[in-house]
């Protein structure tokens, strides 16, 4: 703390210790621009409190033997005050701060709350060496946030460090809420053959508050097939595993509350309030972005898996996604959001793993990767 190091070598800091001149009002110090160090400890204070309260209720029922119906609720929220506080005579603490000869005060005040309540309805059965387990299921999704920052300088009353205490002309505040909401159905398909063929597909479609009404919908399928060859064929008996992969997926993703909406920004022109329009014109049609996924790879393990290695090959695509493009101030605006670009990226990913040493007492094993 710049306070302590800006104390002269020749100076005994236990000296400073009754560091008020005038109690509250003028602090002892020998540096003009750092803390009496005893006063920064006691006198310039951050503190906050927090209640965090998280948990979830589940409820399964088995209606038949292959049949199960979960239930749950889900709730995480977090309330959080902070206060900040320099009394008078501060100089600003690590002498990069303000000086504030009658001190300041600031609250922040942070409320989330997630709520997530969600069903799954599963069924499992063999036939023969097929084995089948789908699942259909649902999520509501529900955030809301409140943020509250009130404070400022100077203080009426030294030593008083309450927001009516703080001088009317020099008092600020904001004050930020959303509100937002996702509802989504769900269904995945799990198939396997005889433990050498597995196949898992899922889709999805979620509901966005964020979005325009029209928009709002975005559907988001994925598949993925993996094969077992070390299963399927005779192979060499020194072959522990020998499979391949392949899967395709596609996500979609919304924005953040409001980004659709002409929200007014207030200000003060002399001693009167104004309220002006945003610098970045909304889009009424935006779309939800979409990110697109491919790969195929292989993993093989041999002499009773001491050898290992496996490689993917990746293609990942993204599209509509949400930006602020730069426009004419002409317009009224300086930027406007908008749906725009087609990114993508594609690589490669190559892992060996070895067992150079493996007794009773002692196991060595390491692995290498290299992606490009």
């Amino acid at each position: 703390y710049m306070a302590v190091y800006q104390i002269p070598p020749h100076v005994n800091i236990n000296d400073l210790k009754d560091y008020w001149i005038t109690p509250n009002i003028l602090q002892k110090n020998i540096n003009t621009a750092h803390d009496n160090p005893w006063f920064a400890a006691y006198e310039l204070k951050d503190s906050f409190d927090r209640m965090r309260v998280f948990g979830n209720m589940k409820l399964d029922y088995q209606v038949l033997p292959n049949l199960n119906i979960m239930g749950r609720y889900a709730l995480n929220s977090n309330n959080e005050k902070r206060v900040y506080r320099q009394a008078w005579s501060s100089y600003g603490g690590d002498g990069g701060g303000q000086n504030k000869p009658q001190g300041t005060y600031s609250e922040t005040i942070n409320n989330l709350r997630e709520i997530n309540v969600d069903f799954l309805v599963s069924y499992k059965k063999e036939i023969g060496k097929f084995e089948i387990d789908p699942s259909v299921g649902g999520n509501m999704m529900t955030q809301r946030s409140y943020v509250m920052t009130a404070g400022g300088d100077p203080l009426v009353l030294p030593g008083l460090y309450t927001l009516s205490n703080v001088n009317r002309n020099g008092l600020t505040y904001t004050d930020n809420t959303y509100k937002k909401n996702i509802y989504s159905v769900y269904g995945i398909l799990n198939l396997s053959y005889a433990n050498m063929i597995f196949l898992e597909a899922t889709a999805r479609n979620d509901w966005s508050s964020t979005l325009p009404e029209d928009n709002r919908s975005y559907f988001y399928p994925s598949a993925s097939l993996s094969v077992l060859l070390s299963e399927m064929v005779a192979l060499p008996s020194w072959v522990s595993l020998f499979k391949l992969r392949t899967g395709l997926s596609q996500v979609g993703k919304d924005t953040d509350p409001y980004v659709i909406a002409q929200v007014l920004t207030q200000g003060t022109w002399g001693s009167n309030t104004t309220y002006t329009v945003p610098t970045s014109l909304p889009n009424i049609n935006l779309k939800p972005e979409i990110a697109k996924a491919y790969e195929v790879g292989t993993d093989i393990s041999i002499f009773n898996n001491r050898l290992g290695a496996d490689f993917t090959y990746y293609k990942v695509q993204n599209t509509n996604q949400i930006l602020n493009a730069a426009t004419s101030a002409m317009s009224g605006y300086t930027s406007a959001t908008i749906n725009a670009g087609n990114v993508e990226n594609h690589g490669f990913e190559v892992g060996f793993n070895a067992v150079p040493v493996q007794t009773k007492n002692v196991n060595w094993d390491f692995h290498l990767n290299f992606t490009r």
